[in-house]
Order: C-alpha cells, then structure tokens, then sequence
C-alpha cells in the first residue's frame, strides 16, 4: 500500500545511526544467539565493550557532527527530509511527540538532493516534533558534546 510523503521543514530528526571511532562502534548490533546468558558470558561481554575512544575535542567539528555512515542519508543542518510514515509515537516508549518513517529524499539547502538507492539502509527514524519540545533542541547538543568527548552517543540532527 502507498502511503503519502511527509515533508519535515524544520523538524528534529532523531536518527539513530550509530557512528564512532572506536573497537566495535559503527556496527550495527548483532542478534542474540542464545536465549540465556551466564555471568561469565555478561562479564566478557563488559570487558570487550567500547564506551569511549580518545579524541581531540578542539578538532572535533560540532555543528557538523560525527562521520555518517556511507549507507544511510547524508543529514546536514536545515536540509528537508521527505519520509512514508511508518510507525506512530504512540506505538513507542515515552512522552514526547515523536514518530517514526522511512526516508525517501533529502534536500539540501544548496539544492543537492540525495535520493533512497537499492544500496542504502532503509531502517526507519524517529523524528520529534513540536516546539514545547525540550528534547528536539538538548539531544543534538548533548550528543555532539558527547562525541566530541570521545563517548558512543547516538547520532541526532535537526533538519
């Protein structure tokens, strides 16, 4: 079934793309293999995970954001991104105003268009909205402060 595009102007688009410079960040997590873990299987697991990586803070570009992955979206600041809708708020944890879809094309403010290839990763996003909205404003601050850091956060812009 076709579902009308939604154009998002101005909108803060919650993309969770997982992005880093560290042992096992930028990977997308794999499923579970077994049903029941041991002790032993949580405390390896704790000792390979990777939660910070050394940075320079003065060089890390914090309007621009960390490095996107090459099969999704390139997200700049004040682009327009049309999407299907998929999936609505109330179906996902939390109060804020929020929903997810499926980026179909993103403008540019200097007329680039990128536009859904066979290649890219379809995942749908989560975008918030509203102006009361304190989260569409702290969270693309908070992870950018956090990246530039050297900590995993994941990535959101506004667009």
């Amino acid at each position: 079934m076709l579902r009308p595009a939604l154009r998002l102007p101005g909108l803060a688009l919650a993309a969770a793309v997982v992005f880093g410079t560290g042992a096992g960040l930028g990977r997308q997590p794999e499923e579970p293999k077994k049903k029941f873990y041991s002790s032993a299987d949580r405390l390896a697991a704790i000792r390979q995970a990777t939660l910070f990586s050394p940075s320079n803070v003065s060089a890390a570009d914090i309007l621009t954001g960390p490095a996107q992955r090459t099969d999704q979206f390139q997200l700049r600041f004040n682009d327009s991104v049309t999407c299907e809708f998929d999936k609505p708020g109330s179906e996902k944890s939390g109060n804020t105003a929020k929903f997810d879809c499926r980026i179909t094309k993103v403008e540019s403010s200097d007329g680039r268009v990128q536009v859904l290839t066979a290649e890219m990763d379809e995942d749908p996003v989560k975008v918030k909205f509203r102006p009361d909205n304190r989260e569409i404003y702290a969270e693309p601050a908070s992870t950018r402060l956090l990246w530039a850091l050297g900590f995993y956060a994941d990535s959101m812009f506004p667009v």
